[in-house]
């Protein structure tokens, strides 16, 4: 339900690298099959997507896979139990509470993943960290959290299973988003109001919540802000830890390293390589820690990571739905 960013990229890796067990039939958005279909198709961020595109009487087929289209703003009136839905992905951002989000339940499906950061879920999903707390005969509602959760909280989890994590803070460098302003315009919030291409403004983030949410043993121990910077994606996190126990600067590359080539395989990746937002375009792994900047002042260290917003948040959506369709309902 809902493509914009997040539902037009998750439908690329749908068709593109299909799953097991997966089909995506049907897609519901306000505006015409025609317009999805070309948005599609040529994207300002993630480039011209290789694929044959066509649409024809509310059917978008994207190479062989044909997808059934529907226009309706209720999802209550929505015909999932007719299409014989079993999950719906929602990222309209418009049904980030439970309460809402069960109009889709009420219409037929038998399972809903929110995509975004969710009140009132059955449970919030973070690949890398909880991802076996998944209970399919309980959890019928379901987050996957947010793209900055996704960032930090894979090597945040290691750190603290590690070494212990007595406090930590995050800035994250945020890519504006669709929800701001091209020019200065009314919003509840003074500093979203004002125009997105030509300030750095400061924002409060789900991170701040999502992430004892996600990692319970870090309620009251932290904390975040986003500032939204004028580029299209890629978030930059600026990760503070105080640390219980310190080790030398070698060990603790070397250990986040292990966890990447194992436990964390696909998830984190440690880069030696001099990058810049742009050259993360296209990565898969959900937090990319730059070496380089990782530095020691007695038992406090700062990390760089980068997170690709739209693609590296998409793989992870993905793979959540390739785990909830590998377990009984």
């Amino acid at each position: 339900n809902g493509f914009g960013r997040i539902g037009r990229q998750l439908t690329r890796l749908l068709t593109q690298f299909p799953a097991e067990n997966v089909k995506l039939a049907a897609v519901n958005t306000l505006e015409t099959t025609a317009t999805a279909a070309h948005l599609l198709k040529y994207d300002s961020c993630q480039g011209i997507f290789p694929a044959e595109i066509s649409s024809h009487n509310d059917i978008l087929q994207v190479d062989h896979h044909k997808i059934s289209f529907f226009h309706e703003p209720d999802p209550v009136l929505l015909p999932w139990q007719a299409e014989n839905i079993d999950l719906i992905i929602e990222c309209s951002g418009h049904f980030t509470d439970a309460e809402r989000a069960a109009a889709h339940l009420a219409a037929g499906a038998r399972r809903v993943l929110i995509t975004a950061a969710a009140s009132n879920v059955d449970a919030i999903i973070c690949l890398g960290v909880n991802e076996n707390s998944y209970r399919p005969e309980e959890h019928k509602i379901i987050s996957s959290s947010s793209c900055t959760t996704n960032c930090i909280a894979p090597a945040l989890n290691a750190i603290n299973r590690l070494w212990g994590v007595e406090q930590a803070l995050a800035t994250f460098i945020h890519s504006s988003t669709s929800a701001q302003h091209l020019l200065d315009h009314f919003d509840p919030d003074p500093r979203r109001a004002r125009a997105a291409g030509l300030n750095l403004i400061p924002c409060p983030t789900s991170a701040s919540h999502q992430i004892p949410a996600v990692i319970p043993t870090l309620h009251g121990r932290f904390d975040a802000l986003a500032i939204r910077v004028p580029t299209p994606h890629i978030h930059l996190a600026d990760l503070t830890i105080c640390l219980r126990h310190t080790p030398d600067r070698a060990d603790f590359t070397a250990a986040l390293a292990e966890e990447a080539a194992n436990t964390l395989q696909g998830i984190m990746r440690i880069s030696n390589e001099p990058l810049v937002s742009i050259d993360l375009k296209g990565s898969k792994h959900s937090c990319v820690i730059d070496a380089e900047h990782i530095h020691f002042q007695d038992n406090m260290v700062k990390l760089l990571i980068w997170h690709a917003n739209e693609f590296a948040y998409c793989c992870r959506i993905k793979d959540i739905i390739e785990l909830i369709a590998q377990q009984q309902y």
